[in-house]
């Protein structure tokens, strides 16, 4: 059963673009890495930052939150710049009916 985590971010102005090149690059090595099935970035209207990641079960992601590293740099810009808004949401996938294109007739 697919695991899904829902996360929640204010990020300092001027800093969006640095924040989601290092969202982008930091998802893919936990993919390569930690085996996750990717993750999609958000921006709402209040412009806080909103992603969906998924994995193929609870126990890979737990490992990853163990054991990932990231570098003393993206570590302190994290901490100056990025605000987390609520605690990751932990999500069971119980229905899937997401598309890849829209439907046509």
């Amino acid at each position: 059963m697919v695991f899904a985590v829902i996360y929640r971010w204010k990020v300092t102005s001027g800093q969006e673009a640095k924040f989601e090149r290092i969202w982008g690059a930091s998802t893919q090595i936990i993919y390569s890495t930690f085996g996750s099935l990717g993750s999609s970035l958000h921006r709402d209207e209040h412009g806080e930052y909103v992603a969906y990641a998924r994995w193929p079960d609870k126990k890979s992601w737990e490992r990853m939150v163990n054991d990932y590293e990231s570098t003393t740099e993206i570590e302190e810009f994290w901490e100056r710049n990025v605000r987390e808004i609520a605690p990751p949401m932990c999500l069971d996938l119980r229905l899937d009916l997401l598309q890849k294109t829209p439907f046509h007739k």
